[in-house]
């Protein structure tokens, strides 16, 4: 199943990654020019702080010789253009708040992000705060993104902050996607639709980027996304056939607070591989908050919270639209499978949706699984999911763990699951469910504990279910454990009080 021996190398690469990238930017041999650009002149004069500065400030870096920029004197300072930046630049903001400016599009493409880090290494952005005034703007002046890596390596963005990146928008299809950090990599030239269109034809990889304790504060604006990690995902394209994949890569320590309308954190794409989303904390609405997507493998979401968490107002009556508070998925239709992640640690609370009567609330999970193999769900804690009346005039709906279409391999295990109305469910969408252990679990649900459809597609078949204890709080006509068409299942060692 589970292939361990790349797994237990990716969790020591990780904490090297997670320990080094956050002391040392450069390495002992490089020669550092420290610049530091002042508000004040010599004879006090006031200075303006705009892009032009900070960028003869990054130009004076090299690939032998390192620069430290540092802003003197915090501040709010307006840009008008992007920064790029070079190889081996530290930009030590100094508790300053960059603003790029309401006319960003004006002075601008359309799609340009506000720093550009292309095929560089070793750079640091730290003590910083960008406030984009999404309340400010419309779709014409939306700026396309905040920080954009493309085949880079060695970067750390550090206690920075992220206010409001997106616009004011009053329907679904008029928020933009514009996500605070767009992490890709490409093979080739317009491989990934996500690039600039000043950037589309540059290749490399995106490794070994650090995100730490960093606040993502969307609260006064729209957007969909909040950090995206990405390879292409179109071409359906196997690992195998990924040259330069987004791999190494580490969220941790963050704070994400308010609405990112689709995702707070996506993965996706099969050459987005090996990253590790670590002690975050996680609070408002998305369809997922955390997502592994199409094709994305080997990848870690550890010890994360996510609480006062729910579907967007905007996607309650969309039919494509189901909410999971973390969830692995593939491709069901075109057979893309997101293979071998680990979901572990991680602590779910109070998740509700607006009212619908949408059939797919009744798949609204804390964590689930689809179009997967080899995925590990093991040692979470969730509790009071879905426990409002927004479903069918009232009717109990979700649950803890949700697998649905294509799910083989897979082991649920060492979760603790409360006041819920489902513990872990199979949907009745299951095209097939093979090889599928649930494990140690503890799970105190209103209605079935561990629930396997009567009807459905299949096959269904080596359905194991050992040693969980199970509670039914609610429902006295409710049985624990219900298993529809299932070959070779076990059930053995379960406690059961109902």
């Amino acid at each position: 199943m589970f292939k361990k021996y790349k797994f237990i190398q990716f969790l020591f690469t990780s904490v090297l990654i997670l320990v080094g990238l956050s002391l040392e930017v450069f390495a002992d041999e490089t020669p550092v020019d420290t610049i530091l650009i002042s508000t004040k002149s010599k004879s006090g004069a006031n200075l303006k702080i705009d892009s032009k500065r900070i960028q003869q400030a990054i130009d004076k870096a090299s690939s032998n010789r390192g620069v430290y920029i540092k802003l003197n004197e915090s501040g709010v300072f307006e840009l008008t253009e992007p920064l790029t930046f070079k190889d081996n630049v530290e930009f030590d903001g100094n508790g300053s708040v960059l603003v790029p400016s309401l006319n960003w599009t004006s002075f601008n493409e359309d799609d340009s992000p506000v720093f550009n880090i292309i095929n560089v290494e070793n750079i640091k952005i730290s003590n910083l705060t960008f406030d984009f005034k999404g309340e400010q703007r419309t779709g014409k002046e939306r700026v396309y993104c905040g920080i954009f890596i493309l085949g880079s390596k060695l970067i750390t963005i550090q206690n920075v902050t992220f206010k409001n990146g997106g616009i004011q928008a009053n329907n679904s299809n008029q928020i933009p996607n514009s996500p605070y950090v767009l992490i890709v990599s490409q093979d080739y030239a317009e491989d990934s639709n996500s690039v600039p269109s000043l950037f589309r034809s540059e290749i490399g990889a995106s490794m070994n980027i650090l995100i730490d304790n960093c606040n993502f504060l969307n609260l006064d604006s729209k957007t969909r996304f909040g950090v995206r990690l990405l390879t292409n995902w179109s071409k359906k394209r196997d690992l195998s056939e990924f040259v330069n994949k987004t791999q190494s890569n580490i969220i941790s320590n963050c704070v994400f607070i308010g609405e990112f309308s689709w995702n707070t954190i996506e993965l996706a794409g099969g050459g987005t591989i090996e990253n590790l989303i670590y002690n975050n904390l996680v609070s408002g609405n998305a369809v997922n908050n955390i997502d592994i997507d199409k094709g994305a493998s080997y990848n870690i979401i550890k010890d994360n919270t996510v609480n006062n968490a729910g579907l967007p107002e905007v996607y309650k009556n969309d039919p494509n639209a189901r909410y999971s508070a973390i969830i692995v998925q593939g491709w069901t239709g075109a057979r893309y499978f997101s293979k071998n992640n680990l979901v572990e640690g991680n602590c779910i609370e109070n998740l509700s949706n607006p009212i619908s009567n949408i059939s797919k609330y009744a798949y609204s999970a804390a964590i689930s699984g689809l179009a997967v193999s080899g995925l590990k769900i093991e040692n979470n804690f969730i509790s009071t999911a879905f426990q409002d009346s927004s479903y069918r005039n009232g009717k109990p709906y979700g649950g803890g763990i949700v697998l649905d279409h294509i799910c083989n391999d897979v082991i649920i295990s060492g979760n603790e699951i409360h006041n819920v109305n489902y513990g872990v469910v199979f949907t009745m969408n299951g095209k097939s469910f093979e090889n599928i252990d649930v494990l140690n679990n503890v799970i105190y649900s209103k209605n079935i504990s561990v629930f396997f459809p009567t009807r459905g597609n299949g096959p269904y078949k080596n359905l194991n279910i050992f040693s969980n204890k199970l509670f039914n709080t609610n429902n006295k006509n409710s049985k624990s454990i219900h298993i529809g068409n299932v070959k070779n299942s076990i059930i053995k060692g379960n406690f059961e009080i109902e």
